[in-house]
């Protein structure tokens, strides 16, 4: 056919390709098999610029040079003297790879197009490796061996160059992690998902943001998916968004190059999905006391600033949910708190001197009152129907504000009835125009007993209000 006409062979190899990765700059295209790396010029009808062993015991030109100092050689060993010390003790890991390791290679460049990483399934020792070279197909470096630990097939280089992410496991499989390695092939941190003795989620995905400030992870648990968006900041991670997809696998996942916090996804159903993401300060004000909320997976960490400047990841007390929290709505002249949860249930917390629910770290003494959860509203019962399209939550007097589907909800917490605001055009302006919003509407519904919204059933006949706010999820304080 027409097809098979236009197809020009430049050459053959020998061994199947397993992966092909161009670099960033489109210059060099690698073609990974079995044994070997190999460097093709695109500018050039791709013609070979090197080719490398692969699978080599090899560990490359940044190898670190031991002068013997703090080694055995030259400590002191007692009565066994340095005969026992010499000795050969032959450490073997107790698993060679993980039970959901895909069995693939996986390329990844670094931004600048310098440095690439490898990571393979050795054939002479069946374990995950990765290996770093440079552009020119120099072996650089390669992962060190983790007694009692082993790498997984997720792997991502961060935009800012310095580190490499790579899903591993430690203590027999216990310990689920992101490990952070240098171009040395050393590791520099983790970042520890899960613990426990039966961990049933593993890594599928990982990517960062534009500027390097979020990790995005794809974790699997046999049919479902979940995505989390991770920040680190005074040398602590927090999980600032938590997703659920039951029964979805998601194929791929990566962030805008040109739209610094905006996140792709595809999943098995044919689906495409987009959302963009925004820092919001949690900051509630009053007369008598300055709140700053935070945060963290299941935790959301208070600080009051009218006592005391606490830094993070410390806090003045802390709320624990029974599931990640995605966002925060607060009322400061009622003192009340929603907690919106990654299942669209809601967590609804009061203020009080009762010392239940919470953890302290500074006297209780100075504070004169806390938050802890009052009532839960399950996800069944909550008025949000689908956490992966609601933003832009706000709370006044007994009122819950949130956008979801383009349109404008207000549900009551007294009477447990939602209404919503009909033709809500949602638009690219900044997302302070919420406030203004649910003020106004707070107001007019209020004060002038005017009714511009409707009831769910669609029976109204007013107007339809067009209100313009961005359509951003908020990720939550950078602390």
């Amino acid at each position: 056919n027409d097809f098979d006409e236009n197809i020009n062979v430049i050459g053959t190899l020998e061994e199947c390709i397993h992966e092909l990765k161009s670099s960033p700059d489109q210059q060099i295209l690698i073609a990974l098999t079995n044994t070997k790396v190999l460097l093709l010029s695109t500018y050039n009808d791709y013609e070979p610029i090197a080719e490398t062993l692969l699978d080599t015991s090899d560990f490359g030109e940044q190898q670190l040079v031991n002068v013997g100092w703090g080694s055995k050689t030259t400590q002191f060993h007692g009565s066994v003297g340095k005969k026992a010390a010499l000795e050969t003790v032959n450490v073997v890991t107790t698993k060679l790879k993980s039970d959901d390791d895909d069995g693939r290679s996986h390329i990844v460049w670094r931004d600048d197009g310098d440095l690439f990483a490898v990571s393979f399934i050795s054939l002479t020792n069946q374990w995950r490796t990765i290996k770093i070279f440079n552009k020119q197909g120099q072996l650089q470096a390669t992962s060190e061996i983790s007694l009692n630990g082993y790498i997984e097939s997720a792997i991502a280089w961060k935009i800012s160059g310095e580190l490499i992410g790579a899903a591993m496991r430690f203590n027999n499989g216990q310990k689920l992690t992101i490990s952070f390695l240098e171009k040395n092939g050393l590791k520099h941190g983790e970042l520890v998902l899960e613990t426990g003795e039966n961990i049933k989620k593993y890594v599928q995905h990982l990517a960062w943001n534009k500027d390097s400030t979020i990790l995005a992870l794809v974790l699997r648990r046999e049919n479902d998916s979940y995505i989390q968006l991770w920040s680190l900041s005074n040398y602590h991670w927090y999980l600032k968004q938590s997703f659920s997809f039951p029964s979805i696998n998601i194929q791929a996942l990566l962030w805008d190059i040109d739209i610094n916090n905006k996140l792709h996804f595809i999943t098995d159903n044919g689906q495409y999905h987009s959302m963009s993401w925004s820092w919001i300060s949690q900051v509630s004000y009053t007369n008598t006391r300055s709140l700053v909320f935070l945060i963290d997976g299941c935790h959301l960490f208070v600080s009051n600033f009218t006592h005391s400047s606490i830094p993070p990841p410390m806090s003045s007390y802390e709320i624990i949910c029974p599931l990640p929290i995605l966002a925060i709505a607060f009322d400061d002249d009622h003192d009340k708190l929603i907690l919106i949860l990654s299942d669209g249930s809601l967590a609804i917390c009061g203020s009080s001197s009762s010392l239940t629910n919470y953890r302290t770290i500074i006297h209780l003494s100075e504070i004169k009152s806390v938050h802890y959860v009052t009532s839960l509203i399950s996800s069944s019962e909550s008025p949000i129907k689908n956490i992966h399209n609601a933003t832009h939550y706000r709370l006044i007097n007994q009122e819950f504000y949130f956008i979801e589907n383009s349109h404008l909800h207000i549900y009551n917490l007294e009477n447990k009835t939602n209404y919503t605001l009909v033709h809500t055009a949602i638009a690219d302006t900044l997302y302070s125009t919420m406030d203004k919003v649910v003020h106004d509407l707070y107001k007019q519904t209020n004060d002038d007993q005017q009714k511009v919204i409707a009831p769910n059933d669609g029976s109204s006949t007013s107007t339809p209000t067009i209100i313009e706010i961005v359509d951003q999820h908020p990720i939550g304080q950078q602390a």
